[in-house]
């Protein structure tokens, strides 16, 4: 359904066969307050996903 950053976390969403949604997520260490979530592209790579978390935690 949708991959987002959390900052504190990255979060795929999607539906299980039975029509739930599920949430999988990666913890960044990144103590961005939340609510927040920004959709992000997996491809990008893993310094630019977590320099990207950082930032969040600065703009705020």
């Amino acid at each position: 359904e949708r991959i987002v950053s959390h900052g504190n976390a990255f979060g795929m969403y999607f539906f299980d066969p039975e029509g739930n949604r599920v949430e999988v997520y990666y913890r960044t260490g990144v103590p961005v307050p939340q609510p927040h979530g920004d959709l992000i592209n997996l491809e990008d790579s893993d310094e630019k996903l977590m320099g990207d978390a950082r930032e969040l935690l600065l703009a705020k």
